[in-house]
């Protein structure tokens, strides 16, 4: 399970979910280790469509750091990392069930795979994360053990 990496269609996806224009990994990178913009992380909960106290909690952090990196106009880079991850966990699952209500639904529904989480909750780990995309690798080649 480990060093599994998601790739999917490449920035495209990700661009879509956080609404940052990217052309390449090695750019997403850099954006990363800079600090992405408030605005995917704002675009990220728009995707998402969770209340702001349910997207805080998924992102593990406190109204006032929100309130915070919306002043600064700025993400820390671990902070960044976690919203590219969560986004390519919520591209994988649109290309998986089609960006309908049913993605939405399964990436907040709890899975006892997941050990009852929601597949976001989960997704808060690098290898969380690693283990939602073989689930739902899994789900594209037709094995519905979730």
């Amino acid at each position: 399970m480990y060093g599994y990496a998601y790739v999917g269609h490449g920035v495209a996806g990700l661009s879509q979910v956080i609404g940052v224009s990217l052309t390449s990994e090695t750019e997403l990178i850099q954006k990363v280790q800079d600090g992405l913009s408030f605005t995917a992380l704002e675009e990220l909960g728009k995707k998402l469509n969770l209340s702001q106290a349910a997207f805080l909690e998924v992102l593990d952090l406190s109204r006032s750091t929100y309130h915070r990196r919306k002043e600064e106009g700025r993400l820390t880079a671990s902070e960044s990392d976690l919203i590219v991850r969560i986004a390519q966990v919520v591209a994988h699952t649109e290309e998986v069930f089609e960006p309908t209500e049913a993605a939405q639904e399964w990436l907040t529904t709890p899975i006892s795979a997941l050990l009852g989480k929601t597949p976001l909750q989960f997704s808060a780990t690098e290898r969380g994360a690693n283990y939602v995309h073989i689930i739902l690798s899994n789900l594209e080649a037709g094995n519905f053990f979730a």
